[in-house]
């Protein structure tokens, strides 16, 4: 492959992972009220930290094949909500 590099270079896929699409996109909005590159940034990552804490993590979003559906997670969840049970989605936090 490496002697063939120019052959096989078009054949690459750029792969963006979602969160750092969803901090790119929130750090422009940041950018957009004024904040400046820093404030923006540290802005854009707590915005991302407070979204990507749902439930289910790699049991919905893990590896494809040994993951679970979301839609069984999601009932678990809504059952558990409904006997009062609180989640707890980091060691430590609520």
């Amino acid at each position: 492959m490496l002697l063939e590099w120019e052959h096989f270079l078009p054949r690459f896929v750029r792969m963006v992972p979602n969160d750092y699409k969803r901090v790119l996109e929130a750090q422009r909005k940041m950018r957009e009220t004024g904040m400046s590159e820093e404030e923006a940034e540290m802005a854009a990552l707590e915005l991302n930290a407070q979204d990507a804490a749902r439930v289910g993590g790699l049991l919905v979003h893990g590896i494809p094949n040994m993951n679970l559906d979301k839609g069984v997670v999601e009932r678990r969840v809504s059952l558990m909500a409904a006997e009062g049970v609180d989640r707890w989605l980091k060691a430590g936090e609520r």
